[in-house]
């Protein structure tokens, strides 16, 4: 059956959808739910396809957290690559036998190239993907001259023994560029650039005590940044920044992404304890950001202020669900709910509230003339517990 909802979305299921392979089967509740006319791909990965740049992820150091990979006394920065590969592929499903070629058309007219990927015997999925020079440089640029910054090693990681011509092409841009550019910095700071397999990689970031910085695929980057995040504590407590190649814009981000699970046990009125503390630093780095391109130094006191509140908070004892979890045993809190060693998601702020009086924070961040600075709080920090931000003014 297709029926087309008041929006334009085609919708189909029962013996049509099994006869497309229930293709669209598994989206039907999500289209209809936000009323969308079809199945867009990631908003997060088209504004990073936009903007380019590297994202770097660092964790969010709290000396009570234990982490599940004790060895890690210094923290590990990774920056990932925003631009193309997977996030920008184009991927298929074959319903027939048949061949799958790609095609390279020249615009100076000269002959086009052909590649065979694949001769289908029967169905089978597809995908074509592409990075440019272009990109792959500013994302050395910028990898290598955070590491200067942070006086960190770099380490990049690719598969070139598998994928010799893609991959093979980072590992030369960024060797060539080191050479050329940042070699004598990097030995004026004793620090050193190593190109490694990633599997290899991985195990040495594993045996290792960090303070470096690993420069990651986007695929890679996306992985390998969770787990350290989980392995430095709990994702929630990563920061994400897109740092674009002019060096003026950037795009702050919660790197635990959406909290889906936890939005549909809150839509089922159960009590949920959602830790907030990477959106509350994407907002801060942010701001920050932008009172240094203003040179507002007041935001950036108030910026860097509320991140250290939060860490505090979390140092005196006061935590969401994942990081009792990670303190306690995350089994011990399963059967528990709040008030009974967890905040829930309305409560989960209090400590916060209570420590920023201690170190002076204004809980209104500086704004500019003729802002309402309610509103901007409303607006920056408006996913948190009501009873906190009411302090600032009366909420609408």
């Amino acid at each position: 059956m297709i029926v087309r909802t008041p929006s334009g979305c085609v919708l189909a299921w029962g013996s049509h959808a099994a006869g497309r392979g229930l293709q669209w089967g598994c989206f039907i509740s999500v289209l209809l739910e936000f009323k969308l006319k079809k199945m867009w791909k990631s908003p997060n990965g088209t504004i990073r396809n936009i903007l380019g740049g590297t994202v770097f992820r660092e964790p969010i150091i709290c000396k009570n957290i234990p982490r599940l990979v004790p060895g890690w006394t210094k923290p590990i920065t990774i920056g990932r690559h925003a631009h193309g590969d997977q996030y920008k592929a184009t991927d298929f499903v074959v319903d027939r036998a048949g061949t799958f070629k790609i095609v390279f058309t020249p615009k100076d007219g000269s002959s086009a190239k052909q590649w065979e990927v694949y001769n289908f015997p029967a169905g089978g999925v597809g995908m074509g993907m592409y990075n440019t020079d272009e990109s792959i440089s500013g994302f050395a640029h910028s990898c290598f001259q955070y590491a200067i910054q942070k006086k960190w090693p770099l380490y990049m990681s690719t598969k070139n023994t598998i994928l010799k011509a893609y991959d093979g092409r980072f590992k030369d841009i960024f060797q060539e560029i080191f050479e050329k550019h940042y070699k004598t910095d990097f030995d004026k700071y004793k620090i050193w650039y190593e190109h490694r397999l990633i599997d290899d990689m991985v195990a040495q970031v594993l045996k290792s005590s960090g303070g470096f910085v690993w420069a990651c695929k986007n695929y890679d980057g996306d992985v390998q940044s969770d787990i350290l995040a989980q392995g430095f504590g709990s994702l929630g407590l990563m920061t994400s920044v897109l740092v674009c190649p002019d060096g003026k814009t950037i795009e702050a981000e919660a790197a635990h992404g959406t909290v889906t699970r936890h939005y549909r046990e809150h839509q089922k009125g159960r009590p949920t304890s959602t830790n907030p503390i990477a959106s509350i630093f994407a907002w801060t780095r942010g701001l920050e950001h932008r009172g240094k391109l203003d040179g507002n130094q007041d935001l950036i006191r108030f910026a860097q202020t509320l991140e250290k509140v939060c860490v505090e908070t979390v140092e005196s004892g006061a935590m969401t669900k994942d990081l009792a979890g990670c303190i306690h045993g995350l089994s011990k809190w399963v059967a528990w709910g709040p008030g009974q060693g967890w905040p829930s998601r309305t409560s989960g702020l209090d400590g916060k509230k209570s420590r920023a009086p201690v170190r002076g924070l204004l809980l209104s961040p500086p704004g500019y003339p003729g802002q309402d600075r309610s509103m901007a709080l409303r607006d920056g920090l408006g996913h948190l517990p009501c009873h906190w931000a009411q302090q600032v003014g009366p909420w609408p």
